[in-house]
């Protein structure tokens, strides 16, 4: 069952890497995937991307969940 629930969203993190200026739109059309799950696995490949020297799309990942977190805690929408 965990993996069910992660697969989605790992698609979701490759779509906001692929697509960075549409970050808000992909959000937005994915709010059902963003929850603590989400926020922890976004923790996890922004990790293994500083470890593994792929700094810039860490950083991104790491803003973007800064967004998400505050968005997530404050129970917003995206837009």
């Amino acid at each position: 069952m965990a993996q069910q629930c992660i697969s989605p969203r790992r698609n979701l993190i490759a779509v906001l890497l692929t697509y960075p200026q549409q970050t808000t739109k992909i959000l937005s059309n994915n709010q059902k995937l963003i929850d603590q799950s989400l926020i922890q696995l976004m923790e996890l490949v922004s990790s293994k991307m500083k470890k593994s020297g792929n700094y810039e799309a860490a950083q991104f990942l790491q803003n973007i969940l800064d967004r998400i977190s505050l968005e997530y805690l404050n129970n917003r929408t995206f837009e």
